[in-house]
Parts: C-alpha cells; sequence; structure tokens
C-alpha cells in the first residue's frame, strides 16, 4: 500500500514465451527430466530471522490447484525434511538441488501451525517438453484480460515485532481477551475476521485453555491541519484476500509521509496467558487517509494481509508482497508449443479428458473461431495488431500499468465498450482464438454459456464435441524477503 508497481505478466514476444515456457520465477516450481518438465507449484524460502522456521527452509507460497496445494501444503510450513535430508542450515541453492532431482515422488517433513510434524508425500505434474499449457497461454495473453492475469509487487506500513520466548510450532489454541463494553461492538467484528483466518491456518478456538491470547488495539483521530499536497494521490490500490481483487481505499501513499485527513492505527497482538504485557508476536498498521473511513472497514481490508506475517514474517518493517492475479478457464489441454492447434497432451480427469479428446488430435476451431494460424511467430504478430488497434477500448482514467519489458502502460477495458471489443474479438485477422480461456468476462462473452465448441481432426476423421470448462482462480500472495 506504501507503493505498488503494477507488472503485467504478459509476453509482448510471444514467440520467445512459446518456444521457452514461462514455468515460474521460482526454480522450485519447474523441474527437468529428459523429455519431461515437472512442476510442483511451491515457493519456498530459507529463513534468516529469528522466530519461525529459522534457519529451515519455510513455504512461501502455493499455487492452487498444484501438487503442492494438492498435498495440503501451506503459506508458513516448514520443510523439515526433503527425502530424509534435514533442511536446516542448508543453503536455497542446495535445497533447490534436492527438489529438482529427477524422482516422481518426494516425502517431505512439514511442521504446521496448529498440526504439528508429519510426513507429505509430494507428486509433481509433468508435461512434455516444447508443450504449452493453457495456465501459461493466459499469461502469454494477458492483454485479453488484464484484470485476470497480472502480477503487482506490493509494500505495505505494517511493522512487525516477535519474540523467542514462545516456540510458535506448540500452540494449537487461541482465545481473544475480554473487551470493554465500549468497544465490544468493534473487537467481536474484528475478532470474528481474526478467528477465521487462524482456523484456516489450523489453530482451534479455546477459550478453557489457549495457548495464545489475541488483542486488537486500534486508533482514528482527525488531523488539524487543512494543507494538502495536490501532487499526491488521493488513492491507493489494495489487495482484498476475500474477494481475491484489487479494490481502491482513500488511503495516501506513506511513502509521500503526507498528512491526511485522519490518521488511523490498527494493532493485533499475539501473547501467552496470563502475560499480555509481553507478547510474542505483533503487527501494526498505520495509513494517513484522504477522507473518512470507519475503522471496521480498515480492518477488514487490513487485517488479512497483517495475518499472512503470522507466523512467518518476510521483513519486520514495510513487507513486500508479489500479488499475482490469475484466473482462467481450464480444459486440461496441453497444445504443442510449434503447432498450436496440435494436442501434445491431456491432463488425467481433467474435461477435456472426459470429453474424449486425445494426445494427436488438432483442433480446428474453438467455438467457431478458425485456429489459424498455428505458428507462434505469425500469432505473435495478430496479438500485437489486436492489443494497438483495441487500445482505443482500454479506461484510460485508470493508471497506466508497465509490463515485464519496460513498455507502455495499458489499462482495463473500458465498460462503456464492450460491445466494440466483443466485435475486435470476433474479427479473423486477429486470430484470437485462445481468448476461450477468459470467455466468462462480458467483455468476451455476452452470454450466460460457457461452453466450448470443438471442430477436431483425428487422422482422416473430422467431428464436433462439446466441452465445459472449468474457472480456475489460481491467485498468489507471495512475501519477499
Amino acid at each position: 500500500m506504501i507503493h505498488f508497481t503494477h507488472r503485467i505478466r504478459s509476453l509482448v514476444g510471444i514467440t520467445l514465451f512459446l518456444l521457452s515456457p514461462l514455468l515460474s520465477s521460482v526454480r522450485a516450481q519447474a523441474l527437468s527430466s529428459r523429455s519431461l518438465l515437472y512442476r510442483t507449484g511451491l515457493s519456498y524460502t530459507v529463513q534468516q530471522s529469528t522466530g519461525w522456521g529459522k534457519g529451515k527452509a519455510v513455504i512461501t507460497s502455493t499455487v492452487p490447484y498444484s501438487p503442492a496445494h494438492r498435498a495440503g501444503l501451506h503459506t508458513g510450513d516448514i520443510i523439515e525434511e526433503i527425502d530424509g535430508i534435514p533442511t536446516a542450515k542448508l543453503q536455497l541453492e542446495e535445497l533447490h538441488s534436492l527438489l529438482e532431482r529427477p524422482q516422481t515422488v518426494h516425502l517431505l517433513t512439514i511442521t504446521s501451525l496448529g498440526k504439528g510434524t508429519r510426513k507429505v508425500v509430494l507428486r509433481p505434474e509433468s508435461k512434455p517438453q516444447g508443450s504449452v499449457t493453457e495456465r501459461e497461454l493466459a499469461r502469454a495473453f494477458a492483454y485479453y484480460s488484464l484484470q485476470d492475469e497480472m502480477e503487482r509487487t506490493v509494500s505495505y506500513p505494517f511493522i512487525y515485532e516477535t519474540s523467542t520466548a514462545y516456540d510458535l510450532t506448540q500452540a494449537h489454541t487461541f482465545a481473544f481477551a475480554p473487551s470493554t463494553e465500549s468497544n465490544r461492538a468493534l473487537d467481536e467484528a474484528l475478532y470474528a475476521q481474526v478467528a477465521e483466518q487462524l482456523k484456516d491456518m489450523g489453530l482451534k478456538a479455546d477459550a478453557s485453555s489457549p495457548d495464545l491470547i489475541i488483542e486488537c488495539f486500534y486508533e482514528l483521530r482527525p488531523n488539524s491541519s487543512q494543507e494538502r499536497d495536490t501532487s499526491i494521490p488521493r488513492y491507493t490500490s489494495v489487495f482484498n484476500p476475500s474477494l481475491r481483487d484489487f479494490v481502491t481505499l482513500p488511503l495516501l501513499p506513506s511513502e509521500a509521509n503526507a498528512m491526511g485527513q485522519y490518521t488511523i492505527q490498527l494493532t493485533v497482538q499475539f501473547s501467552r496467558p496470563n502475560t499480555t504485557g509481553r507478547p510474542i508476536w505483533v503487527c501494526t498498521s498505520r495509513s494517513a487517509l484522504s477522507e473518512a473511513m470507519t475503522l471496521k472497514d480498515y480492518a477488514h481490508y487490513m487485517l488479512p494481509l497483517m495475518l499472512e506475517g503470522f507466523p512467518y514474517v518476510s521483513s519486520p518493517k514495510r513487507p513486500t508482497f508479489q500479488i499475482h492475479i490469475s484466473r482462467y478457464n481450464y480444459t486440461g489441454i496441453i497444445y504443442d508449443g510449434s503447432e498450436l492447434n496440435l494436442i501434445r497432451d491431456i491432463e488425467d480427469h481433467s474435461p477435456a479428458f472426459r470429453a474424449g479428446l486425445r494426445c494427436g488430435d488438432r483442433i480446428l476451431s474453438i467455438n467457431g473461431r478458425k485456429l489459424n494460424p498455428t505458428n507462434p511467430s505469425e500469432l505473435s504478430k495478430l496479438y500485437l495488431n489486436f492489443i494497438s488497434d483495441t487500445n482505443r477500448y482500454r479506461d484510460s482514467k485508470q493508471s497506466a500499468s508497465s509490463d515485464l519489458q519496460g513498455g507502455a502502460g495499458v489499462s482495463y477495458w473500458d465498460k462503456s465498450n464492450y460491445a466494440n471489443i466483443r466485435k475486435a474479438f470476433d474479427q479473423d485477422k486477429y486470430a484470437t482464438f485462445f481468448s476461450y480461456l477468459f470467455s466468462f468476462r462480458p467483455y468476451i462473452n455476452e452470454t450466460e454459456h460457457r461452453e466450448l465448441i470443438l471442430e477436431i481432426q483425428r487422422g482422416t476423421s473430422t467431428y464436433t464435441l462439446t466441452l465445459h470448462p472449468e474457472f480456475r482462480d489460481e491467485t498468489t500472495i507471495t512475501p519477499i524477503s
């Protein structure tokens, strides 16, 4: 919230993307062995600071629907061992080498908040080299639907304080400190929000025998000064974990050290019973407001993000998160990277598998849009033409965003131009057949129908089948040390 750099994970040079598929910025998410590429969906770091998992590998994010997610791994989990080898005192490169060994199964020893230590089997998923998944295509064609495929690096005005007086791996239960009558209504709202998130982490509410006592402190005060710097933005985009999207709030960028009409502060404190004066984990968020905002609303947006630092604190002051929003229609088709109408593989139990598609099939059209051209270089040129020709349909009032190559910013589609945008998608000259990845959006498909009608060539035969894609939200929040 202090500042953000809107970095769209789009590939303007789609040829490079398709010939060298983007797997992840984290080497641990992509493993190679002969003709197959392996993926775990796991990001981790070595915890250097005191507290949770010091000196060991700590998971910083898991991608939804990935092998790591299916194995039940979560952000903050400590990886104690990889295939029997302790991670304590290992360097990050050594951890990479353990997970990059060419094997199809890893046995991990994991310590989780509220769950203790357990064994977890991690089975990486594979795909043929030179092939492209729908996840990767969604990134490549991000400009079709920027709100569904983007990255932002965001810093927040949080300050964390931790203590080693208590081993949080031993914590299983929590309760809340009593409220005064005047604060009861607000406390109940905040505590309900905290309790829901802690239960998702693995802790249990137990007022009779809690391991942790939680308390919230807050303050909202007006500022007497009426001087305002008009050059400072009055609003800031903040990620809302419940909506899994960004919202605009009346928060001044704190790196400007500006004084707003109000100052608001929220603190969450964790202590052991009967030792509330010696907290073991504290997070404070302080912001300047450009206009009035209730403490309840501020907490609604800030508390989930503040608790992203519990129990693992990536940075004690002004932590930075990489937020990758990724939403697309999933069928399970894996395309050939050089002939994009050729099916190289089908994921087991996927919509495409259930519909009867098989390796070697060629897709001639999707919902009437012919797959032509299928050469990455030619398709790249048409994609760039589409971006250029439809730029006038973007919402120019939005803050411009920069792509990874440092190109000019591009905004979301303007709602008043949705009809014109749909017409552009329907033009054969742009070859927008992969727009089906975002066909849940009204600027691509104005109907309620979500099925895909595919014309398929198998050998010398041609036939038509109907496919019902699954909507996937693979958004991740990853702390950056």
